[in-house]
C-alpha cells in the first residue's frame, strides 16, 4: 500500500509503541518523508476520527508530543508531553 500511495493511517489498540517503529520503518525503510510517516499515526488518524483537539500542534489542542531517539532502527523514547504538561 505505501508504495502504491494508498497508506493513509495506521493505528494500534494493543501496542501502541509498535505506532513510533511504524513511523521510523516508513521514513527509514521505505523512503516515506518523516513528517508523512508520523502524519499516518497523528493527524491523519485525528481527522479520520473528526478529533479536532488533536493530532497537531495549534492553540486549543492537546499538545500531546514525544521525543526520541534511534539506538540502530530502533526508536527510543526520550520524553513524552501529554496535554503540554511534561508525563515521561
Amino acid at each position: 500500500l505505501t508504495k502504491m500511495g494508498l497508506l493513509d493511517g495506521l493505528s494500534s489498540d494493543y501496542v501502541p509503541s509498535s505506532l513510533l517503529q511504524a513511523v521510523t520503518k516508513l521514513a527509514f525503510s521505505h523512503s516515506v518523508p518523516l513528517n508523512k510517516s508520523y502524519g499516518m499515526v497523528s493527524w491523519n488518524i485525528a481527522d479520520m476520527l473528526r478529533l479536532q483537539d488533536r493530532g497537531r500542534l495549534r492553540p486549543g489542542s492537546r499538545a500531546d508530543v514525544i521525543q526520541f531517539r534511534l539506538a540502530g532502527d530502533t526508536p527510543v523514547v526520550r520524553s513524552v508531553w501529554s496535554q503540554g504538561e511534561r508525563a515521561f
